[in-house]
């Protein structure tokens, strides 16, 4: 009995981890931080650009320094939520 509430509630909390984490990077985005959830999979050597790949998003945290289209901003992008516009130069597989 006390084994099945366990598991009950190790599955609620995996379920709500999957559908908030996607909200909660999205909010840290709006805000230019860096996602909480995501793994980060390339680092670009313009000053530390950084793409992170979380559950069903890409987040980008722009830092180029140099060029005439230096940017400091953080990118998010998933099939519902949109914040910014990427560079064409950047792989954004979901």
């Amino acid at each position: 009995m006390k084994n099945r509430k366990v598991w009950r509630w190790m599955i609620i909390v995996v379920i709500v981890l999957v559908f908030v984490s996607p909200i909660i990077n999205y909010g840290l985005a709006l805000l230019d931080y860096p996602p909480i959830f995501a793994v980060p999979i390339e680092h670009y050597k313009d000053g530390g650009t950084v793409v992170y790949k979380g559950l069903w998003h890409v987040v980008i945290d722009y830092n180029e320094l140099e060029g005439p289209d230096s940017r400091q901003d953080v990118v998010y992008i998933s099939r519902f939520l949109k914040k910014g516009e990427p560079n064409t130069n950047h792989r954004l597989d979901f």
